[in-house]
């Protein structure tokens, strides 16, 4: 255990992650969205989390990334309550792609690298067809300046697939410096089948090189096929 200024970081060859009792309710709301949940995720496993809309997966997610902080309950990293460890430091471990991705009105290398600032020529380029975003790119009435190309306030010049493949691409890039989880919330739900299947592929390789543990969050069964646990 190494302190900071934010808290402590904790160094270790892998990580688990786990809650117990875990609960949120959110201001206002009768009812809690997440109410007494006890899962263990184990370091390299995927893990998906499967049901309908309103079922409290995305606020599941956001309680494992320390978005939000449990009204009771606690995640826990190794044993130890997040809450007592580095914000900034938890959730650099975290790279995630959601059904809308965030985009700013920069470049689309500009936003790939935004989880990866210091990431090579060569690596934006692999992230690039990693999330299936070359084969886009090509197109040069769209794109005249490549992956330069200016996107648009919110995304406004490029569709929700397109977004999704920014946000995956820059997931990747976050995972090759360093990130150990990957949190998958719907994040292949605007693209076609033949990219939804290119960017699993490449997902499962990178599990297989990095020992990455995958949080999938999905409405159907058959995105979350090759999980280890469904919740």
């Amino acid at each position: 255990l190494m302190s900071n200024e934010g808290g402590l970081t904790l160094e270790a060859e892998s990580y688990e992650l786990a809650c117990e009792g875990l609960s949120y309710q959110y201001q206002g709301k009768q009812s809690g969205a997440v109410k007494e949940v006890n899962v263990s995720i184990p370091s390299g496993s995927m893990v998906a989390f499967v049901g309908a809309s309103g079922a409290g997966k995305s606020t599941l997610a956001k309680l494992f990334m320390r978005i939000y902080d449990p009204s009771s309950g606690a995640v826990q990293l190794n044993g130890r309550d997040v809450r007592t460890l580095s914000r900034d430091w938890y959730r650099g471990l975290f790279a995630s792609v959601s059904q809308d991705s965030m985009v700013l009105d920069r470049s689309i290398e500009d936003n790939v690298r935004f989880g990866a600032p210091n990431a090579t020529n060569k690596e934006v380029e692999d992230a690039l067809k990693a999330a299936h975003l070359h084969v886009v790119l090509t197109d040069t009435e769209r794109f005249p300046e490549g992956m330069k190309t200016v996107v648009g306030e919110r995304g406004a010049m490029i569709s929700g697939g397109e977004r999704q493949r920014i946000g995956i691409a820059r997931a990747y890039l976050k995972l090759l410096y360093g990130a150990k989880f990957l949190v998958l919330d719907e994040a292949t739900s605007s693209l076609d089948s033949e990219a939804e299947a290119a960017i699993q592929e490449v997902i499962e390789r990178l599990r297989r090189a990095h020992s990455i543990t995958i949080i999938a969050i999905a409405h159907r069964l058959s995105t979350v096929k090759n999980a280890d646990m469904i919740c």
